[in-house]
């Protein structure tokens, strides 16, 4: 139960790209939007490096979960109003899972190396699958395409359960989310200048539970051609609900904030000619217990769980 809870949470983790010769002054407003032409490709690399703490009976269980990813963005069309259709697609992904007592791999440029593993199998439908982005000219995601042919190849052909059906859910959801808002930042849309900020609110309502993460963008400094901000962000957990998790209906399921809070923070640079992110750098911080209630005192059980994320995504030459 606790080792799928975890997966989950692997995947809430992955909650939450020219340049300008010319170095504007920190005085001069500063407008973003998209700026960027078809058959333009940018190329992006990701590492995530996920700690995640479990408090049980006593004893505290550690999972540390790496993943790098390359992936790439083709600019498919630009219209006159300044929509942009844009194609993603992960190239490759490998994922490092490690516990006192095992340590499980997937990687796939190398299949055969992989451990064989339900857990990480899923990571082999995310390669070779294109997603079809629209994007506003201030970078909000106004359209996803291509999405449940993506979900088909990771799930396989698994029964449909309702525990498969909430997977499906959650992925959906999350991913549309985390793969798009990893490397493509939506613009406040008015000008600004140094101190400003906007933020970017995202609701997840899942069959799991409802995630609502607040994000505050504040521009810190403008330099050759590049804009970057400070990133400032807390999320707010809403009720659990897992089908199969508890076997006993009696039984009740709920999350709540831990001691350390649900925060994150970093910073985020983008290129202010292209409107395309240049690099995005956090660190993220969950505290929940998860808490199990029945009818009688011995059927209660509550785990702390602590989990740190360290993201960084970087655009190639």
């Amino acid at each position: 139960m606790l080792r799928r809870m975890l997966v989950l949470l692997v995947l809430v983790g992955l909650v939450a790209c020219g340049t300008n010769e010319q170095a504007a002054t920190n005085s001069e407003s500063l407008t973003l939007k998209l700026n960027v032409q078809p058959n333009q490709t940018y190329r992006y690399t990701s590492t995530q490096v996920q700690h995640t703490t479990q408090s049980m009976f006593g004893t505290e269980q550690t999972q540390v979960t790496t993943t790098t990813m390359a992936m790439q963005q083709n600019i498919i069309s630009v219209s006159a109003e300044g929509e942009t259709v844009m194609q993603v697609m992960i190239d490759s992904i490998r994922v490092e899972s490690q516990t006192a007592d095992q340590t499980m791999t997937y990687d796939s440029t190398d299949p055969a190396a992989s451990t064989d593993s339900p857990e990480l199998a899923q990571f082999a439908g995310m390669t070779g699958q294109p997603i079809t982005i629209t994007l506003s000219p201030e970078a909000s995601v106004n359209k996803i395409d291509g999405m449940d042919q993506w979900i088909d190849k990771m799930l396989g052909e698994n029964e449909i359960t309702p525990e498969v059906a909430m997977m499906r859910d959650m992925l959906t959801k999350t991913l549309e989310q985390s793969y798009a808002k990893a490397t493509i930042i939506p613009f406040g849309g008015k000008p600004m200048v140094i101190g400003d900020s906007w933020q970017d609110v995202t609701d997840l309502n899942l069959q799991i539970f409802s995630m609502v993460l607040t994000n505050t963008y504040t521009l810190k400094e403008r330099n050759a051609g590049l804009a970057t901000f400070d990133l400032t962000g807390d999320f707010a957990l809403g009720e659990f609900n897992f089908p199969g998790l508890a076997e006993d209906e009696n039984i009740k399921m709920t999350i709540e904030n831990g001691k350390n809070g649900n925060t994150q923070k970093g910073v985020v640079v983008i290129d202010e000619k292209t409107g395309m992110l240049k690099s995005n750098v956090f660190d993220q911080t969950m505290s929940v217990i998860m808490k199990l209630e029945g009818e009688d005192a011995g059927q209660s059980l509550a785990v702390p769980i602590e989990q740190t994320v360290h993201m960084d995504v970087q655009l190639q030459p």
